[in-house]
């Protein structure tokens, strides 16, 4: 039904970190059935340093992070589902992944932080 994104980063202790949590929603199977919904959260970048500054996230995760959150803001997810003999595995990727069928889902994303 739909994926929505929250990223964001955080600094202290030493460390800048750069996470985002995927809040994935499934349709019920009928009209009457609730949705499902499942989440996951995933560590993006991590600098170690005593002072994050701009001119060291310059130099470090700047265009890599910016040239991600554009893919996720521009390009469709392909959510597909990849079966196996212990039961299904979810698939979640910007590029086809060969031998498994996929439904383009357009990615709500949120800055937070």
């Amino acid at each position: 039904k739909r994926i929505d994104t929250m990223a964001g980063g955080d600094h202290g202790q030493g460390a800048f970190i750069f996470g985002a949590k995927v809040v994935v929603v499934l349709s019920g199977k009928t009209e009457e059935d609730e949705d499902e919904s499942f989440s996951f959260e995933i560590s993006v970048a991590e600098v170690l340093c005593t002072k994050d500054t701009a001119e060291i996230l310059s130099k470090t995760v700047r265009d890599e992070l910016t040239k991600g959150l554009k893919q996720i803001q521009l390009e469709k997810l392909l959510f597909g589902a990849v079966m196996h003999e212990g039961g299904s595995k979810v698939s979640c990727s910007f590029s086809a992944t060969p031998g498994v069928a996929s439904i383009p889902i357009s990615v709500e994303l949120y800055i937070v932080g």
